[in-house]
């Protein structure tokens, strides 16, 4: 991640941007800045998103470029000229630095709205709004009590009042779950940055993507994958591929089991998505299809 932060290009984006970004924000509806919040600053995928939100995956998707769009706007009217593709970047690489405490604010109070419908959805968005409330590098910050129920009816977590924001810590021990959760999380944000070098790549090669990690390390350092652990399965001219948000440009190569039985495994898409799929077996070459996801070959069959 940092190593992304040194990027001059997303660095300068997100100089301009952060200055009037919660300004920005607040321009947005509340259900606009929960979808930025949980997509770009928790790195969320678009799946997991709908999920939480309780929306379909393509609205979600439709959601988000609507949204970025109209901070497209807001910032070109202040003369930042920017596509919705590096304020995307931008945010989400920086938002290690700051969280506006107005998406905090947003993921609560959609939270309460929905009432807590499933306790494993609400548990994450709980934690995602802590974690945006504990980015902020405002000295002094004022959130409003407000108190979410999980499904199950028996456990409350209450955000009080107060002049300064203390540490919030869950009274328990982390699990074999949360271990493995927090390490598909670090998956999700290392494949996140990798497909952010894949671009540049292609950018910068003929509108050709790199046909293996060690090729694409070579030139990002940021990118972190390793051909033992992650395949490229699409490549080629970029420009020819017609169905970008269901090709699958690369993937883990093994299905990890978690504590609960079922099987997962990250995707990396050719437009810059990143999504976790979930088995009741290590059949994956079912649930892709399934899904309708395609792999489209260079014209070399590499």
């Amino acid at each position: 991640m940092q190593s992304t932060l040194n990027d001059s290009g997303l660095n300068d984006v997100w100089r301009q941007l952060a200055p009037i970004l919660e300004d920005a924000m607040n321009h947005l509806n509340e259900k606009e800045r929960a979808l930025l919040a949980l997509r770009f600053f928790e790195n969320n995928t678009a799946a997991e998103t709908s999920a939480l939100l309780g929306i379909q995956e393509a609205a979600a998707h439709k959601r988000v470029a609507r949204a970025l769009e109209k901070l497209r706007r807001f910032f070109l009217k202040r003369g930042i000229d920017s596509t919705t593709e590096a304020i995307a970047g931008a945010i989400s690489t920086s938002s290690v630095q700051a969280a506006p405490m107005a998406l905090a604010k947003s993921v609560i109070a959609v939270a309460v709205a929905k009432g807590a419908a499933a306790s494993g959805s609400t548990l994450t968005l709980i934690k995602g709004a802590l974690k945006l409330m504990a980015w902020t590098k405002a000295k002094t910050v004022v959130v409003a009590g407000a108190v979410l129920i999980l499904a199950a009816g028996t456990t409350t977590v209450i955000v009080k009042n107060s002049t300064h924001l203390s540490r919030v810590k869950l009274q328990r021990a982390p699990s074999e779950k949360d271990m493995f959760e927090a390490g598909t999380s670090k998956r999700i944000n290392e494949a996140h940055i990798s497909a952010r070098a894949c671009f540049r790549f292609a950018d910068e090669h003929q509108n050709q993507w790199p046909t293996n990690f060690a090729q694409l390390n070579a030139e990002y350092p940021e990118s972190s994958l390793s051909d033992s652990n992650w395949e490229f399965v699409s490549g080629g001219d970029r420009s020819s591929f017609t169905n970008s948000p269901e090709t699958i440009l690369f993937r883990e190569k093994e299905p990890r089991r978690s504590p609960d039985g079922s099987f997962v495994k990250v995707y990396a898409f050719a437009d810059w998505s990143v999504q976790v799929l979930s088995s009741t077996d290590d059949d994956f070459a079912a649930l892709e299809k399934q899904r309708g996801y395609v792999i489209q070959r260079s014209e070399k069959g590499e």
